[in-house]
């Protein structure tokens, strides 16, 4: 499945873009165009992203239609609840130091030395299928699995669906939902027209919208006059 991206403040470097990983070997041996050996030194090299959440979700085979994206988008934009507003703020500040103090800026993006990893919140938040969804829409939704590139299964519990321009995503369990983040939008008119049903979301289930690229944490009200501007 195909889906537009919507590069913002708010949603950075989605659909997969980069392959950052956080993994890294300490030299790579290449060919230029003259077959003249080059040996980089790949601790040189730099993370497109400043923080990757720490665990990747259980996969199973894949059996559904699935929607697809990169590894490090994963809960890289994502709804927590309230009670856990210290732990955000921990991580929050974790990614601050990578941005401050490991950056490095070029012509024309900026790339980092190293990358904080989200490891306090297992569990953002435990809301069932149904209630959050009412939230969101009064009209069926069309749920498709979810996959990550280059992994043959798909997400156990995985769920992606688009409303209105919006394409949400999420993980299952016994019809509560664990994981749900968003992870594209259509249109930045779409985004904005969303926000009035998430600031109901937020303040019926006592969450947060939280884009930890960004290091921004939007509630009910903020989100209306902040999340597009």
């Amino acid at each position: 499945m195909k889906t537009r991206t919507l590069f913002t403040g708010f949603l950075l470097g989605v659909l997969g873009l980069f392959s950052c990983g956080d993994n890294k070997t300490t030299t790579q041996t290449t060919l230029n165009a003259t077959t003249e050996m080059q040996t980089i030194d790949l601790n040189n090299l730099l993370y497109t992203t400043p923080t990757i959440n720490d665990a990747l979700p259980d996969f199973v085979e894949k059996t559904d239609t699935c929607a697809f994206f990169h590894e490090d988008e994963w809960r890289q934009v994502e709804f927590i609840s309230k009670n856990q507003r210290e732990l955000i703020d921990k991580e929050v500040e974790k990614i601050k130091d990578i941005v401050e103090n490991q950056s490095v800026k070029g012509e024309s993006q900026v790339g980092y030395k190293s990358v904080a990893v989200r490891d306090l919140i297992t569990q953002p938040l435990s809301v069932e299928f149904s209630k959050l969804t009412s939230y969101l829409t009064t009209k069926p939704i069309m749920l498709h699995g979810l996959g990550f590139d280059n992994n043959p299964g798909q997400v156990k519990g995985g769920f992606y669906f688009n409303l209105n321009g919006v394409n949400y995503y999420g993980v299952l369990d016994n019809n509560q939902v664990k994981v749900l983040g968003i992870y594209s939008a259509e249109s930045e008119q779409d985004l904005k027209t969303a926000t009035g049903k998430l600031s109901e979301l937020l303040a019926e289930e006592k969450l947060y919208l939280v884009d930890w690229r960004a290091m921004r944490v939007f509630d009910e009200t903020n989100i209306k006059t902040e999340l597009v501007k």
